[in-house]
């Protein structure tokens, strides 16, 4: 049977009991839909629960590969919570998704409040939140090899220039 119908009526819904970020892919030519999860919604400000995730990207012009959801930098995962990246940074704006939706509507890591700085001491304020808005960014003011570390227990990044 298939999942949905293309008709004008009756005005069926789809019911999310989950809050989150989905990735859905319908089949146009046998009418099923597929809903796969890759994101619980968090709450913004840090609290008790972790984040959870597999995956961790960055995007930006500071950034190796740049604005491109589809060739985001990927972190590697080094602890149960831990993501860290080692590379260069170019001077720009940056900031961070579980996993790229390619539309940028998705839930980003973002720092706690507009444009803090990241240089060659470090990142000028660990505490980052996870959010669709408002759209604040990291600002790497000096280029050059850094390490970046996320922390997604305790809601923290550090910047470690190589």
């Amino acid at each position: 049977a298939p999942d949905f119908v293309y008709t004008t009526e009756p005005d069926d819904q789809w019911t999310v009991r989950e809050a989150g970020t989905y990735r859905l892919t319908f089949d146009l030519e046998k009418y099923t839909i597929e809903a796969v999860q890759t994101a619980k919604d968090q709450p913004v400000d840090p609290g008790k629960e972790p984040l959870e995730s597999a995956t961790l990207y960055m995007i930006g012009d500071a950034t190796p590969n740049g604005w491109s959801m589809d060739d985001a930098t990927a972190f590697t995962k080094t602890g149960a919570y831990e993501f860290t990246w080692e590379g260069n940074l170019k001077t720009g704006e940056m900031k961070a998704c579980l996993e790229p939706d390619g539309t940028f509507s998705c839930p980003f890591l973002r720092p706690s409040s507009a444009d803090v700085k990241i240089s060659r001491s470090g990142v000028e304020k660990p505490d980052f939140v996870y959010t669709t808005a408002p759209d604040d960014k990291w600002k790497v003011t000096a280029a050059g090899k850094y390490r970046l570390v996320f922390d997604l227990k305790n809601w923290t990044i550090t910047a470690t220039a190589l």
